[in-house]
């Protein structure tokens, strides 16, 4: 009797977790353009822009789950990356396969109808990543005066958010600036993916207050995060370290981004 009970109870569990989907495969591009391929005939299969490919499709098939705000945003922001990508591979001529040039330009000509179609359906729409978006985009202003009417709301406590709202006042309060980048850092997870851009803008605005220390630290941070706007060699020039700097700044460095990557960090720990 125990037996029985013990192989119903088993038999019950492994039911319930193939119910809730434990021992589901994890989707692939390849899977997604098999079942629905909708969300991936009008963007070529290309050995260039194939990682920005990729997220469009995923971001195609997560709106196909969940059609909210959210991940209207992540499409949208998905399908511009992907579009900058194909306009710059569509320029670059294929001397042996004409049609694949074609296709690269066929492909970036529908992202851009997707953006435009996306932007039209979501220009009302009251979610703060999209209302980000129709200011930074569309210059807006209606969307960026809602936006800021919420600004220490929980809806916006968002790295991504605080990072909109560091933007905004880049040009006009830079200390409101800092406060939105140090919280934009503050609210990463353990093992989360730090945008390098919020580093980026740290030294930068570092550099500007001749804060040498900070601009090689928060560079330094920028370069392990592999942002793309930034030469390690033009760090170390604008900043100009001693060698004995170099080696504590470095250290001071890889201690900072430590506390991000494990979800500790708070303004008082910025150099």
């Amino acid at each position: 009797m125990t037996t029985r009970f013990y192989k119903t109870a088993l038999l019950t569990a492994f039911a319930a977790l193939t119910l809730t989907g434990c021992f589901e495969k994890e989707m692939t591009v390849r899977d997604i353009c098999e079942q629905q391929p909708q969300l991936c005939s009008d963007i070529a299969s290309d050995n260039w822009c194939n990682l920005e490919r990729r997220k469009v499709i995923f971001s195609r098939y997560a709106r196909l789950q969940k059609d909210d705000g959210e991940h209207q945003y992540r499409l949208l922001r998905d399908l511009e990356s992907y579009s900058k990508c194909m306009e710059l591979a569509s320029r670059i001529e294929h001397k042996q396969l004409k049609e694949k040039q074609s296709a690269r330009i066929e492909s970036y000509f529908a992202s851009m109808q997707a953006i435009d179609k996306l932007n039209e359906e979501t220009r009302n729409s009251e979610n703060p990543l999209l209302l980000y978006w129709h200011w930074s985009r569309n210059g807006n202003t209606d969307a960026i005066d809602k936006l800021l009417t919420i600004e220490g709301s929980k809806q916006v406590q968002t790295p991504e958010l605080q990072l909109a709202y560091a933007t905004y006042y880049a040009k006009a309060n830079e200390d409101k600036t800092f406060e939105h980048l140090y919280r934009a850092l503050s609210l990463y997870r353990k093992d989360a993916e730090v945008n390098p851009e919020i580093a980026v803008t740290l030294m930068t605005l570092n550099l500007a207050r001749n804060n040498a220390k900070a601009a090689f630290i928060w560079g330094n941070i920028a370069h392990q995060l592999h942002a793309r706007s930034l030469q390690w060699n033009d760090i170390v020039s604008a900043t100009a370290p001693t060698e004995e700097q170099r080696e504590q700044w470095l250290e001071q460095a890889e201690a900072l981004l430590e506390k991000i990557q494990d979800g500790h960090f708070r303004a008082a720990d910025a150099p």
